[in-house]
C-alpha cells in the first residue's frame, strides 16, 4: 500500500527533499501541513512522532500548527483546500481499499480470510498496547485509549 507520504508527494508532484526540508516557502509549508493533517487523521499518532519521523525534523508545535491550519481552512469552507483534502482523502481511501482487496484475493478459503482479519486485529491490538505503554503524557494516553484500536 502506498504511504500517506507517497500519496501527498505524488499529488503535489514534489520530492521528499524539498517538502520535508526546513524551507518556509508557502507552497512547501502547505504541503507539509497537509501531510501532518492526514497523518494525524489516519495514523492517530502523537504530534511529536509525526514531526520526528525519519525524513523530517520538526517539533510537535509545528505539527500542531499545521493540523490546526488545515482544520481552520476546512472550518471556514475554503473551497481550494477542501478540494485538495477531498482529493487526497479519496486517494488514501482507495489505497486502503485496494490493499484490503489484494490481501483478501490472496486467500483461497473463508478460513484463510478470517486468519488474515484476526492477524490484522491482533497486530492493531499489540500496537495499541505498545502505544499505551510508551505514552508518558496523560492527555495523549487518554486520547489513545478513547480512540481504541
Amino acid at each position: 500500500m502506498k504511504t500517506i507520504k507517497e500519496i501527498v508527494l505524488n499529488y503535489f508532484d514534489r520530492t521528499e527533499e524539498n517538502v520535508f526540508s526546513r524551507s518556509r516557502k508557502a507552497d512547501l509549508v502547505f504541503i507539509r501541513h497537509i501531510y501532518f493533517y492526514f497523518c494525524r487523521k489516519y495514523l492517530k499518532i502523537g504530534y511529536k512522532y509525526i514531526g520526528q519521523s525519519k525524513w523530517m525534523n520538526h517539533n510537535h508545535a509545528s505539527v500542531i500548527h499545521g493540523v490546526r491550519k488545515i482544520n481552520g481552512f476546512l472550518d471556514v469552507n475554503d473551497k481550494e483546500v477542501q478540494a485538495v483534502v477531498n482529493n487526497i482523502n479519496e486517494i488514501i481511501l482507495r489505497a486502503i481499499h485496494n490493499s484490503e482487496i489484494i490481501e483478501q484475493q490472496n486467500c483461497k478459503t473463508e478460513e484463510e480470510k478470517m486468519q488474515v482479519w484476526e492477524l490484522e486485529f491482533d497486530t492493531k491490538k499489540q500496537n495499541f498496547i505498545k502505544k499505551v505503554i510508551k505514552t508518558e503524557n496523560y492527555i495523549e494516553l487518554k486520547s489513545i485509549i478513547s480512540n481504541g484500536y
